[in-house]
């Protein structure tokens, strides 16, 4: 990596790869990259289908993703890790966001994390980042999983950072097969200049107010 780069790793996944994970998982693979990592966003460890979850239910898996970051946190913090964490906001809506609060003064950040794996839609994407923004007033937001230029594009001002691969990576691959540098840096930039440029620098997303 470039010196003037930082390396940025979450742990957000398709819901059945997070499925029985534990904070203990998670430290131990930050332990194993410990000097090498500089930012790291857990997962959620939270299933977001809900067909079948009432208030109750639901509020029990946001507990769990809450107590989980803060137990890693604490772990981290204890063993003297060289890594920043920074916290992943789960829900949709208000109310589930609000449980989520307390995660920014334990981390003592207000800069997050959303995962948008599951999203199909871009308006209720937007409107639940929108919704997030009104909810805690974060001043940074990483999102996770959604890199169409549509999906960045409209997205709120405090969305500052992205990450994905798939369409990415098959826009920047030749013929051939392999992957063109040139290319790659291209549709990345296409998306950087979707968030505004000037607030995407990632350097600048880690500082706190």
């Amino acid at each position: 990596m470039h010196p003037d780069q930082m390396l940025i790793i979450n742990s957000m996944e398709q819901n059945e790869f997070l499925v029985g994970r534990t904070p203990e998982d998670e430290f131990e693979r930050l332990q194993e990259l410990d000097g090498i990592v500089d930012v790291y966003f857990p997962g959620d460890r939270w299933v977001m289908d809900s067909d079948d979850m009432d208030r109750r239910e639901l509020l029990s898996e946001i507990e769990r993703s809450v107590e989980g970051q803060k137990a890693l946190y604490r772990m981290v913090e204890d063993a003297e890790l060289d890594v920043e964490l920074y916290p992943i906001i789960v829900g949709w809506e208000p109310w589930h966001y609000e449980h989520c609060r307390e995660l920014f003064e334990v981390f003592g950040t207000k800069s997050c994390a959303f995962d948008g794996t599951e999203y199909n839609s871009k308006f209720n994407l937007w409107d639940d980042l929108e919704a997030l923004v009104e909810a805690l007033g974060p001043d940074r937001i990483y999102l996770n999983g959604r890199v169409s230029h549509e999906h960045l594009l409209h997205a709120p001002d405090e969305v500052v950072a992205f990450s994905g691969k798939t369409s990415i990576l098959d826009e920047s691959r030749q013929p051939n097969g392999e992957h063109d540098a040139e290319r790659l840096t291209e549709t990345i930039n296409w998306r950087i200049e979707a968030l505004h440029s000037s607030q995407t620098a990632l350097d600048g997303f880690m500082v706190n107010n």
